[in-house]
């Protein structure tokens, strides 16, 4: 075990790297063992077999660093002797930034700009003015914080000095120091302005011992171009000298930071409701506090005033517009703020559970049919429910639908008056040569569509009932039995001889156990590609019956369950065939884990510097516990590529490209099935983790990706996120409510901040309240009632106020979260009234009823049971779907991501809100075939009260069963 290199790195942070021969023991004691000679302070970082080491202080010139022998590998092995190395830290480049975030500028020093630089005796400083008239029109191409093009045409430059930060002779000391400008003392600002700051410096200004030696700092200075040019190069400048602060090239626009600034202490929150209505919530970004009184304009993004308003005492005004608005002006005494109202710059949901049916303008509709599957020649009996709670449409509206084929062509159109309390029937004929494939059918009730597609195929019914059956209704390692087919005829006959064939389908599932919900058993990181393989090719026996062996997967490195699916097709003597599927479970590992991450309690993440722990649980493959030992424990640092490479190639290959980021390593054991193992990352690292648990003996390993960050009251100064920030978690006291509960929101607070609760539906919102927040945890109540039916969401926007905000704190966090609200008054429960056997050609009667009596509105079809088996044609239930969760569609915009100096945790705006979630079958649809018995019959009414409806029904020259569906 031995040393083999070491680099100097300048980023993020000045740092050694030591490269050795074998990976190094990640929790070993490494104080005293590597040490700067001189005594220089050091935090040292293991990752895998190198060491980081980071000097406390800046450093210039060449420094001895001792590597002890006592340092060990991860084989305990000692290093072979003790190094002496001479790092070499070159002098920092000289540069200029500005601290903090954020472009709009609270509080009474309104004007106070800090900045800090680096080896720099003097900075230049320039401002542009974007005049107030002209704001509108430059939020057009750019937002606030943007330079843009063309700015010449909305302001111009109005001032530049240069301003000396050292005196006299002064040796570069490497250290970023912080500075301020007071522009207010430059410039005569007006009211509404947005002006741009930007810093230049020249060679000359360099605190840089190549540069005091230089005889050519600032030759052939072009003044103009360097104040003003948006790409100035010094005279001199070299192609691939840019970053060498000792050469001319450094010195121009690649290194001058700009900035644009608003003063204005007026807090900007705006929601979009239904019907174009906007809410409007002001505070003062000082205090926190309502903001009364202020003046609202609404523009088109044509800069055409659409309405104007004025705040109440709370600080709350609402808009119903004609059009939707670009950009809203807000005004208070002298102070102005702009936000721009686009889709795309609204406030991201992609991080919460937002998704669900979307309405269209406060209308629902349901098109169904009355089997999955047609044939050509068939009548599609369509049936659209249309649910206008909200009452928007007249008595009458017309309603359309529109049906066509597979290549395009309209084969069907009606327009329908004629809804019986929302039902629409359409009976659209099929011709004998219509092309088969996917059709589509699309209903329009005036610009609002819904659409459904229409299989249509030349097949054949089923006619035999296939049933397949296992030992133990599972799969497993320890028992992996066989298929047990069985086939009989539709009408009760034994299906003897006849041939069949059985396909079986591999694929993954998630891995759990009944009484341990809470814990994880699947492994992100575990290797499995779907395959598909036929397993039987042979004849019922004369019962109907065969087994078929199954084929199971190698078990190396695969998920913990695995789902099989087997497609049975059993033929008739001449040639036409049944077909039916069925999925079994394969538990693919006689012994598991499970692990349960830590509760984050009322932090926003997982934070560096605490200790995790971890419970872990191990179970045999019916959920029982066993004792196990020499469970290895891993934790590997991800880079933030894991995320969108992980969508192109699977997370286990970019794990076994990127092991040498691992952070902990240890081996744990498990007593009656319980243990647990705990680690610390500590300050400054910092991101997504992959924390493992395996079993090499049973094979099977179990984990997850946790992120974690520095506690909220460390300072992130210029670090930048890497794609994530910090949101409000909320929880809920229940899961779900039902009319007339009290739902119970609680959500980290913080001391003298104010939240924005807003109960939201859909795309309106319901009510909206501020409260007072406080430090440990908030808590707020409010009633379920029937409009709330079948959720809404609790949007929380806490708001601190500035001036108790410290570095990058939050000044604004926001969350939403789901209630779902059950009304058992919304669920109808038809009785059916059936003969349980029909001879063909006889006439029978069908009774349907309401178990309580209450009105209801039907359609009542009898279709054949083998057709429906094709598709396993699910009975529509309009409950479900009508009351089906639906999507957040109220957008909400602020402005306090651009408060300067106060972290707004900006998420990428990339990610779509919300969106459909319908009710979905898992694996492949079955194959389709068929011959139809339908009758289809209705809409009906049965009113209050009604004991029930009777209709007679004549059954057609039929064998076999057939489903009555109300």
């Amino acid at each position: 075990f031995s040393f083999i290199k070491f680099d100097v790195k300048k980023k993020p942070e000045p740092n050694v790297v030591l490269t050795f021969s074998d990976a190094l023991a990640s929790d070993q004691n490494l104080d005293g063992l590597v040490y700067f000679e001189d005594g220089t302070t050091v935090k040292l970082f293991v990752k895998n077999n190198q060491l980081l080491v980071y000097p406390q202080k800046q450093m210039d010139g060449t420094h001895s660093l001792i590597i002890g022998e006592g340092v060990k590998s991860s084989k305990n092995q000692s290093l072979d002797r003790q190094y002496t190395i001479k790092p070499v830290f070159k002098q920092a480049a000289p540069k200029v930034r500005f601290i903090g975030k954020g472009n709009i500028l609270p509080g009474t020093d309104k004007w106070l700009i800090p900045f800090e630089a680096i080896n720099l005796t003097a900075v230049d400083v320039v401002v542009f003015k974007i005049y107030s008239n002209n704001i509108k029109q430059f939020l057009q191409d750019n937002d606030l914080d943007e330079r843009g093009w063309s700015m010449n045409r909305v302001g111009e430059y109005v001032h530049h000095e240069k301003i000396e930060l050292e005196k006299g002779i002064v040796k570069p000391d490497n250290k970023w120091k912080n500075y301020a400008i007071d522009l207010s003392k430059m410039i005569k600002s007006e009211p509404g302005a947005i002006y741009r700051i930007g810093f230049r410096f020249k060679k000359s200004y360099a605190q840089l011992d190549c540069v005091k030696n230089s005889s050519e700092k600032d030759q052939n200075f072009d003044s103009t171009n360097y104040l003003y040019s948006r790409y100035y190069r010094p005279y001199g400048s070299s192609w691939g000298k840019q970053d060498d602060p000792c050469d001319v090239s450094y010195y121009g626009t690649d290194h001058f930071p700009e900035k644009n600034f608003l003063a204005s202490n007026i807090g900007l929150t705006v929601k979009s409701s239904h019907q174009n209505q906007y809410i409007v919530f002001t505070r003062d970004l000082v205090t926190a506090e309502m903001l009364g009184d202020v003046k609202l304009q609404f523009f088109s993004f044509q800069n055409q005033l659409l309405t104007e308003t004025t705040t109440d005492n709370e600080g709350k005004a609402v808009v119903t517009l004609d059009k939707e608005p670009f950009v809203v002006v807000a005004q208070w005494q002298n102070q102005f703020a702009y936000l721009k109202l686009r889709g795309g710059s609204s406030l991201s949901f992609s991080k919460f559970e937002v998704s669900g049916a979307r309405s269209k303008k406060g209308l629902k509709g349901y098109l169904f049919g009355e089997r999955g599957v047609w044939r050509p020649g068939d009548t599609l009996h369509l049936t659209f429910v249309l649910q206008d709670k909200e009452k928007l449409l007249p008595a009458g509206h017309p309603v359309s639908i529109e049906v066509r084929d597979v290549r395009d062509r309209k084969v069907y159109s009606e327009v329908s008056t004629n809804g019986v309390n929302g039902f629409y029937v359409f009976n659209v004929p099929t011709s004998q040569d219509a092309p088969t494939g996917i059709w589509w059918a699309k209903v329009q009730i005036g610009n609002e569509r819904f659409t459904k597609n229409l299989r249509v195929e030349s097949i054949l019914p089923n006619r035999l009932k296939i049933k397949m059956n296992t030992d133990d209704d599972h799969f497993s390692v320890g028992n992996k039995g066989r298929l047990y087919l069985e086939a009989q005829w539709l009408h009760g006959g034994v299906a003897a001889d006849l041939k069949a064939n059985v396909t079986e389908r591999i694929s993954r599932t998630k891995t759990q156990f009944e009484s341990y919900q809470s814990f994880i058993f699947d492994d992100p990181a575990s290797r499995f590609y779907p395959d598909e393989q036929s397993v039987f090719d042979g004849k019922l026996d004369d019962s109907g019956k065969a087994e078929a062996p199954v084929v199971l997967p190698e078990n190396n490195n695969l998920p913990g369950t695995l789902n099989l699916t087997f497609v049975t097709k059993v033929f008739e003597p001449g040639g036409r065939f049944s077909i039916d599927e069925k999925r079994f479970k394969y538990t693919t590992y006689n012994q598991y884990i499970g692990i349960k991450p830590p509760d984050k309690g009322n932090a926003y993440n997982y934070e560096t510097n605490k200790e995790q722990k971890f419970e872990v649980v191990t179970l045999d493959d019916g959920g029982h516990p066993l004792s196990v030992r020499n469970l290895k424990v891993e934790v590997y640092r991800l880079d933030w590529s894991w995320w969108y490479s992980s969508n192109n190639s699977s997370f286990a290959n970019y794990i076994s490209q990127h092991y040498f980021d691992r952070m902990v390593s240890k081996t744990i054991g498990t007593t009656n099935g319980k243990g647990s193992f705990s680690f610390k990352i500590k300050y400054p690292n910092w991101g997504n983790y992959y924390v493992k648990v395996s079993d090499a003996n049973g094979g099977h390993s179990a984990g997850m990706i946790m992120y974690i960050d520095w506690p909220s009251s460390y300072s992130r100064g210029n670090r930048k996120p890497p794609g994530d920030a910090t949101l409000l978690s909320l929880t809920a006291d229940k899961k779900s409510y039902r009319v007339g509960d009290k739902a119970t929101i609680s959500f980290p607070g913080a001391t003298h901040a104010k939240a924005l609760i807003s109960i939201e539906k859909n795309n309106r919102i319901i009510k909206s309240w501020w409260v007072e927040s406080t430090q440990e945890e908030s808590v707020i109540t409010f009633e379920i009632n029937k409009e709330m039916t079948p959720n809404v969401y609790a949007f929380i926007s806490v708001i601190q106020p500035h001036s108790q905000t410290v570095n990058d704190l939050p000044i604004r966090s926001y969350g939403v979260i789901p209630i779902m609200v059950n009304d058992p008054e919304t669920v109808l429960e038809p009785v059916l009234v059936t003969p349980e056997k029909i001879k063909p050609n006889e006439t029978y009667t069908v009774k349907v009823s309401e178990s309580s009596h209450r009105k209801m509105t039907y359609v009542l079809a009898v279709v054949d049971e083998g057709l429906l088996d094709l598709t396993h044609y699910k009975t529509p239930s309009l409950h479900d779907y009508f009351y089906k969760k639906e999507a957040l569609a109220v957008r909400t915009w602020d402005l306090y991501d651009e408060v300067n100096g106060a972290f707004g945790g900006r998420l990428s705006q990339v990610f779509a809100i919300g969106g459909d979630e319908e009710v979905k079958e898992l694996g492949k649809k079955k194959v389709n075939r068929f011959k139809p018995v339908v009758t289809f019959l209705g809409p009906f009414v049965l009113e209050k009260g009604s004991a029930g409806q009777t209709h007679k029904i004549t059954m057609p020259n039929y064998i076999g069963s057939v489903r009555v569906m109300v």
